[in-house]
């Protein structure tokens, strides 16, 4: 979760307002705040290669980018969308929940009727407001395909993966937020995919993840599980204004079968690692009974990082037992990824991961879908 005051913390887990602010960011132009913004959404899914995208309704239509060098051109621009909470008595806090390149602009075109003293009247097309897309500033990695095959360079993998980043993104920064990260690099062939076939690749043998904070910086980070921290409290009563459950089985297994499927000479790597926490409601050997998952990557070369890998992985399902959507009062500080604690009003805590959600621009409820593990009732 983004960091806030004590004061906003406090604001808004009860109804509150909110301002927004879209800026335009160019770079002939500089930085320049957009008025006449009709409305804007961030969309958030912690299971998409690209994790942030967003849209803005602009109302001026003397911003239409006629050339590579305007303001919302999709050519060379980003676009950066704030959220204000509204402090009493304090102002507005904000909180920068995305910053990335533009992807699309359209206009809606009005055809005009003007008078003509010889004709009688004419026609004549005028711009009526404009619609942007943006997404996350990983896509210029996703984007940029190799024009010949490379292979990665052994050495720490958090080197390598900001290597390749830069490769794609010239002059990205990235922010490593693993506590320093031991994993060694494999040396693996890249065809044309450096986003997946590469960055991915690499991070997902160390059980890392990499993604764009909401301000745009690139991170590598530890793969976000329902053992970190829970950060915020979804309560009935309080934040909670409905929920819907489901309890499914798809998607949930209890072992993962990490190879690496080497064809190259390297030797093979095979290596079953289960869910062995008694305690867990999927427990290998326990009720639920064995599901496995079956994962190959090339970058795993040892035992060790096929271990690490697949506990990264069974980290993402184990314990799942429950998918909730809930609609909340808005909390613009929230990331995919984050824990939150959730309590139904039945005396039973959930702690939930946010697999995907909305940040609302405009005063509405929060929908938020989530994976959950039930705990035992509080004493």
């Amino acid at each position: 979760m983004l960091p806030l005051s004590a004061a906003a913390a406090e604001v808004i887990r009860t109804s509150h307002q909110i301002n927004r602010r879209v800026t335009a960011y160019t770079d002939t132009q500089g930085a320049l705040v957009l008025d006449d913004v009709a409305d804007a959404t961030v969309a958030c899914d912690l299971k998409s290669a690209i994790r942030r995208t967003a849209t803005a309704a602009i109302a001026n239509p003397n911003l239409w980018p006629a050339n590579p060098n305007d303001v919302l051109s999709e050519v060379s621009s980003e676009i950066g969308i704030e959220y204000g909470i509204v402090v009493p008595r304090a102002g507005t806090e904000w909180l920068t929940v995305f910053r990335g390149p533009i992807q699309t602009v359209k206009a809606g075109v009005l055809d005009v009727r003007a008078p003509d003293p010889l004709l009688g009247g004419y026609s004549r097309y005028q711009v009526s407001g404009l619609a942007v897309t943006a997404s996350a500033r990983a896509q210029r990695v996703v984007d940029y395909r190799l024009p010949s095959p490379i292979k990665t360079i052994p050495g720490p993998v958090v080197n390598e993966i900001i290597r390749l980043i830069q490769l794609g993104d010239p002059g990205a920064e990235v922010l490593d937020t693993t506590g320093g990260d031991a994993s060694t690099a494999a040396s693996i062939e890249i065809d044309k995919d450096l986003w997946g076939e590469g960055i991915l690749k690499l991070a997902a043998s160390a059980g890392l993840t990499v993604d764009n904070a909401p301000s745009g910086v690139y991170r590598i980070r530890k793969i976000p599980t329902l053992d970190d921290p829970p950060v915020w409290r979804i309560d009935a009563g309080g934040v909670l204004v409905s929920a819907d459950l489901e309890r499914t089985r798809a998607g949930v297994y209890n072992a993962v079968q990490v190879t690496n499927g080497r064809t190259d000479g390297t030797p093979t790597v095979s290596e079953l690692v289960v869910d062995d926490d008694p305690a867990s409601p999927t427990f290998w050997g326990g009720r639920f009974g064995r599901k496995t998952r079956f994962y190959a990557n090339p970058a795993i070369t040892t035992r060790d990082q096929a271990i690490r890998a697949g506990r990264g992985l069974l980290a993402k399902a184990r314990g799942i037992s429950c998918t909730v959507t809930l609609t909340a009062v808005p909390n613009g500080a929230l990331e995919e990824g984050d824990v939150v604690e959730v309590d139904l009003g039945d005396g039973r805590l959930q702690l939930h991961i946010l697999d995907s959600f909305g940040v609302p621009l405009t005063p509405a409820a929060q929908a938020l879908t989530t994976r959950s593990l039930e705990l035992p009732a509080e004493q």
